[in-house]
């Protein structure tokens, strides 16, 4: 209660026009911050034998063509990317046992379809989980 009344009082002040001092520390707070606020996670669209291979983040909700569906966040030497989670790709990386810090490589195979001609998304998937190696 007691916080929540101090950020009001901040709140209600009159706008203080004193210029504040922007020293590097304070420049590289600004700039982690700008970086944690911007939408700076590329979206994986492949090619046909494209791969990414990246750092296993995280995974986010994010809205696409189809409605919400989950996104998992790979990070390389290049950023953030973030790669649609379809069903299978996430069984995969649970069967692989992927966590964060898992090392994913996905390669997109491209377009396959079923014996009885349904089409879908190819993928191949290792994982390395560092203390057991490359879970092929």
């Amino acid at each position: 209660r007691q916080d929540k009344k101090m950020n009001t009082e901040l709140i209600e002040q009159e706008l203080n026009t004193d210029i504040v001092e922007i020293d590097s520390d304070i420049s590289a707070r600004l700039t982690a911050l700008r970086e944690k606020s911007s939408d700076s996670i590329t979206l994986w669209d492949p090619e046909p034998n494209e791969t990414l291979a990246g750092v296993l983040i995280s995974s986010r909700e994010a809205t696409g063509a189809y409605g919400p569906q989950q996104q998992l966040i790979l990070q390389d030497e290049q950023g953030l990317h973030a790669v649609w989670l379809s069903d299978f790709i996430k069984k995969t990386l649970l069967a692989k046992n992927a966590e964060k810090g898992s090392l994913v490589c996905i390669t997109f195979l491209g377009n396959k379809h079923t014996a009885n001609g349904k089409s879908y998304r190819a993928f191949d998937i290792r994982v390395d989980n560092n203390d057991m190696g490359v879970n092929l």
